[in-house]
């Protein structure tokens, strides 16, 4: 017979898992528990961003993170989400890893702009992305941040000295649907720094075979595809697109669907996007 005590337990596990998913949902974001490095300066506050602290040795639990600030956010590589709760040091809160903020949480202005992490660890409306900095998202006129940390608007040399533009370095996820055109923006808007024929190179998987996933570079100035991917359907796959002209007077988003089968786990996943 079950004692009282453990009754008790159960009771107090699952309010706490429910305390956590009503925590999550209510914001309209994608949420994550983390806990802030008993280390870090100072406790965390609602806007703040974090990054995956570079001082743990990190386990298969909650993630501990630290607030992305200059020197910690270099070691870590890149940001992590955007906290919706306080946090005091050594102790759990919610980070908002995908989805959107509003103003309330942020702090940013009523304008749109691409949105990255500021020398004080914050949400910061910028124009345009610099080299070197961490992208965070977008914001609109309203001031509601849509995360993407997934994207990096920075271009690099090959030893070739062709330019390439590394535009996803980390996963993405993409919902499926059962069919129809469900295209979905997966990052911010980019420009390429010379018109120039290129070649689009994508890693993907799909959660089930029956899944296709499709990746393409849509030229928001034309309002027009300017080439994909498509036909992803197996765990993990490689490929790439066939001749895209890029034009440096235009801007460009990076688009993805993912069709064939429904369910709360039947997703695609962009993990890698080149623009070669």
């Amino acid at each position: 017979m079950t004692t009282p005590t453990t009754l008790s337990g159960i009771r107090q596990f699952v309010t706490d898992v429910e305390d956590v998913q009503n925590r999550a949902l209510l914001r309209g974001a994608i949420s994550t528990l983390v806990i802030l490095d008993s280390t870090d300066a100072a406790d965390g506050v609602i806007g703040d961003c974090v990054c995956i602290s570079p001082n743990t040795s990190q386990a298969l639990t909650t993630p501990i993170a630290t607030r992305a600030l200059p020197a910690v956010l270099a070691s870590a590589g890149r940001v992590f989400g955007v906290l919706i709760e306080p946090i005091l040091r050594g102790n759990s809160g919610l980070c908002a890893v995908m989805g959107v903020l509003p103003k309330s949480i942020t702090g940013l202005s009523l304008s749109s702009g691409k949105v990255r992490v500021s020398p004080l660890g914050r949400c910061e409306r910028v124009t345009d992305f610099a080299d070197g900095d961490s992208s965070v998202g977008t914001v609109d006129v309203a001031g509601n941040l849509t995360i993407s940390t997934e994207i990096v608007n920075v271009s690099n040399s090959t030893p070739g000295g062709d330019p390439t533009i590394r535009l996803v370095s980390s996963p993405v996820a993409v919902q499926a649907v059962l069919s129809g055109t469900g295209w979905q923006t997966i990052g911010p808007q980019f420009s390429v720094p010379a018109t120039a024929s290129r070649t689009l190179s994508v890693i993907g998987s799909v959660t089930d075979v029956a899944i296709t996933l499709s990746v393409r570079v849509f030229n928001v100035t034309d309002d027009t595809s300017a080439g994909a991917v498509s036909g992803i359907s197996t765990m993990t796959d490689e490929t790439e697109s066939g001749s895209i002209s890029f034009d440096s007077t235009k801007t460009y988003e990076l688009q993805a669907q993912a069709f064939g089968a429904v369910g709360d786990d039947k997703a695609g996943f962009v993990l890698s996007v080149v623009v070669m």
